[in-house]
């Protein structure tokens, strides 16, 4: 069973303000809409033994928009018969009757022990303000009359005794009032003409305002990319939108092209995995739209992959060649379509020659050069070659700009006729 409890506010109505400057528990980015009340001294506690009975305040809204929070001064009395906590609703107003609608626009509980326990006739500015927050908030629109619509929840007794040490009161926005359970109309609450003192803001009503701002998108690769930007691996990129306190995220869109197409999808929440697997580049568009439907300008983040180990294709000497030329250079071209070889992984320590000798083999001293165009690497001697055989090996060292490597060192020989006789 559900039953009145206390809610207090009076006449006064203060005009739109920021929350910040008006109430400190409530954050900066929330309106304060017209509705808020002050009432400056305690009066007579107010008691009823009549479990029926739902208390009431009616106001006019200054904004359109989604009511999300409202706050008032309100309290347990110890004198009074234990609640579980307290329903608000916020509803319609009757035009012709002032009354409360059953249309609900939102609704929310909370527990009592969320409602701060005070003796009768508390000063009210003594007593701290009570939020409410409805998790789907209720649209309101500027000039319109809605109430709010308290109810105790209680368990069963037969006689409950509640009490309250301020009452609402007339002003000009709206009424303060008792209803039946049928919500039909019970009394109005008296009204303290000679309370001068409107310093204690005793109720609030608060509109989130209006969401110009579109969502930021992150994109996240997974793995990061190396430092010439290519991953070897597939690669999952999170999507993670944010609405920096605004209407809130709807959906992310999303598409691809280039290596791996992804025609445009639309994924709801503020938070999405896109896989991409082929080899080759890949640009992924990304942006979000939020509750209010501002969209976000475009981005791309482009996603580079190779899988494929580099490998020779061919060598010059070729492979077991004779009667080379002692002034020969040693060379090797790569098969590598993808993210190409890196430069930076060709050397003398991952390319070198060696003379076969019986006694033992012999470093050729020269140096390293490589073509990106051809994909072709230079072994150069800084001498003649002597007449004799040779091995030239690429090591696992060399690698592709995804990092992969030669899956094994690469070896050839060959044999020089020596230097030519005058």
């Amino acid at each position: 069973m559900r039953r009145t409890i206390l809610l207090i506010a009076t006449m006064a109505v203060m005009a739109v303000t920021y929350a910040g400057a008006a109430l400190a528990q409530t954050s900066t980015v929330q309106i304060l809409d017209a509705n808020t009340l002050g009432l400056g001294e305690s009066v007579n506690a107010y008691t009823t033994e009549i479990p029926s009975h739902k208390q009431v305040q009616t106001f006019t809204t200054e904004h359109d928009g989604p009511l999300t929070t409202v706050q008032v001064k309100m309290h347990r009395d110890p004198a009074g018969a234990p609640i579980e906590g307290i329903e608000m609703d916020i509803t319609t107003v009757d035009p012709a009757t002032g009354l409360p609608t059953p249309t609900v626009l939102a609704s929310t509980t909370l527990p009592s022990s969320a409602i701060p326990l005070l003796p009768v006739n508390t000063n009210p500015s003594l007593i701290p303000l009570t939020t409410l927050t409805f998790e789907n908030p209720a649209t309101v629109e500027a000039g319109e009359r809605y109430a709010i619509v308290i109810d105790a929840i209680a368990p069963d007794f037969p006689r409950a005794v509640l009490r309250w040490t301020t009452t609402l009161q007339n002003y000009e926005g709206g009424q303060g009032m008792w209803i039946w359970n049928d919500g039909s109309f019970f009394s109005f609450l008296p009204a303290y003409p000679q309370r001068g003192n409107a310093s204690d803001q005793v109720f609030a009503v608060y509109l989130k305002p209006p969401d110009a701002t579109a969502p930021t998108t992150t994109a996240t690769p997974s793995p990061e990319p190396n430092e010439h930007g290519w991953n070897n691996s597939d690669t999952t990129i999170s999507l993670s939108a944010d609405d920096r306190g605004g209407s809130g995220v709807e959906k992310i869109t999303y598409s691809a092209s280039g290596a791996q197409t992804i025609e445009q999808k639309d994924e709801s929440g503020e938070s999405v995995e896109v896989t991409l697997d082929q080899e080759g580049t890949t640009t992924l568009t990304y942006y979000a739209t939020d509750v209010d439907g501002n969209v976000e300008e475009q981005k791309s983040l482009t996603v580079k992959i190779d899988k494929t180990a580099p490998e020779v294709s061919s060598t010059s000497p070729s492979k077991y060649a004779t009667g080379v030329a002692a002034t020969a250079s040693i060379g090797a071209t790569f098969s590598e379509s993808v993210a190409g070889i890196d430069p930076e992984s060709i050397s003398t320590d991952t390319f070198n020659v060696v003379q076969l000798k019986p006694t033992g083999n012999l470093p050729v001293s020269g140096t390293v050069s490589y073509d990106e165009f051809s994909q072709t690497v230079t072994f150069t001697p800084l001498s003649n070659l002597p007449k004799g055989a040779y091995r030239a090996t690429i090591t696992t060292g060399v690698q592709d700009k995804a990092s992969n490597t030669l899956l094994n060192a690469y070896t050839w020989t060959f044999a020089t006729a020596g230097p030519s006789k005058r």
